[in-house]
């Protein structure tokens, strides 16, 4: 019996789905397995500038700030009861309120729900080459609204110093002695390290704040709309080979084959007679074909 290609197709679409999934679940274990086995920070400076942080948004979760050696960047991760990791570094005052802010910026806008359903998408259509350059502005929308939301209560001169705090998490992950997570599923990291194009967008926002507000973000979104319209569309386009009906002409016989008039016989050497109307038409060798395969054997 053959393979059809469709259906072949259909497994390594599916094959590859599950191997997408698995790894996505890996990195959630991971890093629950990693906020589970890290004691919840007892520094006295990082738990007020986060009761601080929460106390003017006007907004309180339970909140785990963990350090760990095994990052590079801060992010967040959770649900429900947010974690935040921090890298054993020793952050000013102003730096840390910026990373913290940021991230709890996140938790506040369920960041972490938006990116859940993107990473849900890319692992079912993990084939369609639209879905990377989707996820990629999907996310730096993300950061861009994060940004803006941070930086809506600040002055010039502070919104300096915040993009002065994402530069230095740039150069601690740039490290070469570092070989740190950067970022993994299921978390929000400050910053991408790896994309210059999406940290050079976020320093044009952030820096002409005064004179772009939301264009930046809006075009952003626009973007993510026509891919999002591109993605859809793609599934509306199905190619085929191209098909032309013969021609008949008066002198060639025309045979109407169905399972009330059509049947085959099976021959001595494994081949078969097609009968139409009880009238002898051809041998066969082969009837799992999608026109014989109901005809009924004699």
């Amino acid at each position: 019996m053959g393979i059809h290609v469709y259906e072949l197709l259909i497994a390594v679409w599916i094959i590859g789905s599950i191997y997408n999934l698995q790894k996505y679940i890996r990195q959630l274990i991971f890093l629950n397995k990693l906020s589970g086995s890290l004691m919840e920070t007892q520094d006295k400076r990082i738990i007020s500038c986060m009761d601080e942080i929460m106390a003017e948004s006007g907004k309180t979760a339970e909140v785990k700030i963990v350090q760990c050696n095994e990052i590079a960047v801060p992010m967040i991760a959770g649900f429900f009861k947010p974690v935040i990791f921090l890298p054993y570094t020793d952050f000013s005052d102003i730096d840390l309120k910026n990373i913290l802010t940021h991230e709890w910026t996140h938790f506040l806008h369920k960041d972490a729900w938006t990116k859940l359903f993107v990473s849900a998408i890319s692992i079912v259509f993990w084939w369609n080459p639209f879905m990377p350059v989707l996820k990629n502005e999907l996310n730096q929308t993300i950061e861009l609204s994060c940004d803006l939301s941070v930086i809506s209560r600040m002055e010039h001169e502070d919104r300096l110093i915040y993009l002065e705090s994402i530069i230095k998490i740039i150069k601690y992950a740039n490290n070469n002695n570092l070989h740190k997570l950067r970022s993994t599923a299921g978390s929000t990291p400050f910053v991408a390290v790896k994309r210059d194009e999406n940290i050079l967008q976020r320093f044009s926002v952030v820096s002409n704040y005064d004179t772009c507000k939301r264009r930046n973000i809006f075009s952003s979104a626009v973007v993510c709309t026509l891919i999002v319209l591109s993605f859809v569309a793609s599934y509306g386009v199905v190619l085929q080979p191209a098909h032309f009906t013969p021609e008949v002409t008066e002198n060639e016989d025309v045979f109407k084959m169905n399972t009330e008039t059509s049947y085959l016989i099976l021959n001595d050497d494994s081949t078969y007679s097609l009968y139409i109307d009880n009238k002898f038409i051809a041998t066969v060798d082969n009837r799992e074909t999608e026109l014989l395969s109901s005809l009924p054997v004699k």
